[in-house]
């Protein structure tokens, strides 16, 4: 019977098939060496277990960039969402205040502060002869008498006029040293004293200096308590002392 033969077609039961040196087995070419090969549309991925193409670096930036992109825009609403309702919240406390502000008095107010605005005026330009006066009455030292008090008003200002009486030379010293004292600069600044009369009984000098007493109420006047000015008498009596009669 004929019949055809082809050499490796049939393996003998019970024995293996013998490859020759440098013979390639059918489908090894073909086989995958990790896996079945990925349809992903990354190279990146695609590209798994091999070096990078620079088309797969630029996906992963590109894809970074959408990641972060979205991200951003997340919070971006979220913090949207607070500010509209941080606004609505504002808008009712400030509706509340604007309830309540309605409710003030703005007219009372406004002719209480008229008022106080004029008052303040007034009492700028208040003036008295009880204000010098008390001055000197602060100002006087024993056995001194102040005579012919005069208050004139002049374009500078106003100015007080007065004498000056007394027994010896010692307590008109004493005196002027008073008149001149820091403290009282600041309603006598500049005080002068001329006409001097050395009498048997008595001695007389004419005082004059402007004095600062607008606005300024009598009791605001007293510059010293007792004690200073018992040792501002002690100082000028020392001073004195010194000075012939």
């Amino acid at each position: 019977m004929a019949f055809s033969f082809t050499p490796g077609q049939i393996t003998p039961q019970g024995s293996q098939a013998i490859t020759p040196p440098g013979a390639v087995t059918p489908g090894a070419l073909s086989s995958p060496v990790s896996g079945p090969p990925s349809d992903s549309p990354f190279l990146f991925i695609r590209e798994r277990g091999q070096p990078l193409s620079i088309m797969a670096c630029v996906q992963i930036v590109l894809t970074a960039l959408a990641v972060l992109s979205v991200l951003t825009c997340v919070i971006l609403y979220s913090y949207s969402l607070y500010l509209n309702v941080s606004i609505k919240d504002k808008k009712t406390q400030l509706e509340a205040s604007e309830a309540l502000i309605k409710k003030y008095p703005f007219t009372e107010m406004l002719n209480l502060s008229l008022r106080t605005t004029a008052l303040n005026d007034l009492l700028k330009a208040y003036i008295s002869p009880r204000s010098p006066l008390k001055f000197l009455e602060d100002v006087v030292e024993n056995q001194v008498v102040f005579n012919d008090f005069t208050l004139t008003l002049t374009p500078a200002g106003y100015i007080i006029n007065f004498t000056v009486i007394t027994s010896n030379y010692k307590s008109l010293i004493q005196q002027l040293e008073a008149l001149n004292l820091k403290e009282y600069s600041k309603v006598a600044p500049k005080l002068k004293s001329d006409g001097l009369v050395d009498g048997v009984a008595q001695i007389k000098i004419k005082v004059t200096t402007p004095v600062v007493v607008q606005g300024i109420l009598p009791n605001e006047l007293v510059f010293l308590n007792q004690d200073v000015t018992t040792a501002v008498t002690s100082s000028a009596t020392s001073t004195g002392s010194s000075t012939p009669q």
